[in-house]
């Protein structure tokens, strides 16, 4: 098989890595199949296209990109898809509609909506397009509390984030329950 070499600089149209068989997503696709996760995996680990081209041309972070790599060198293409990602999360997740405000240190805070949440991070809706930096304090509008995160993906408006260490009585608690205040 015979590969091409990607480049960021040609058309966001889909790209084949090996001639005729595995096409790459169109640049900054929006939905992800388990197969373009795999194409843009195999891409990347054959070198015909860079990661730091893959993460730019693709808005991933490269802790997302090795989240799918790991995923196919564990349980191959089925390993990517959302099923499996989801049956792999060791925290059950909550959906939420909690109003919040992303503070990053040096500049203001940006309101977003928390939608959902575990004990070792959560998801936001951002309410302005912005990029934000990988470490900012997160704080619940109604509870009044807030907590160090850290950004381990953004697309667009939306943001997934680890929760950083806390007191101990919030980890006791159960960071979400406490950040959200079911639990003091």
């Amino acid at each position: 098989m015979k590969s091409l070499k990607v480049s960021t600089s040609q058309s966001p149209v889909a790209h084949r890595v090996n001639a005729g068989q595995i096409g790459l997503p169109a640049a900054h696709a929006k939905r992800w199949s388990a197969r373009e996760k795999a194409a843009v995996v195999d891409a990347v680990s054959k070198g015909s296209l860079a990661l730091e081209d893959a993460c730019q041309r693709y808005s991933l972070t490269i802790d997302e990109f090795r989240s799918w790599q790991d995923a196919v060198d564990r349980h191959g293409v089925a390993g990517l898809r959302a099923k499996m990602i989801q049956e792999r999360r060791k925290e059950a997740r909550h959906a939420v509609q909690e109003p919040a405000v992303a503070i990053p240190s040096a500049e203001p805070g940006l309101e977003c909506v928390i939608t959902n949440i575990s004990a070792k991070g959560a998801r936001l809706a951002l309410e302005a397009d912005r990029q934000l930096p990988w470490n900012f304090e997160l704080l619940c509008r109604r509870t009044g509390r807030s907590v160090r995160v850290c950004r381990v993906w953004q697309r667009e408006r939306e943001v997934g984030v680890n929760f950083q260490l806390a007191a101990p009585w919030a980890i006791e608690a159960g960071l979400d329950s406490w950040l959200l205040g079911e639990r003091s």
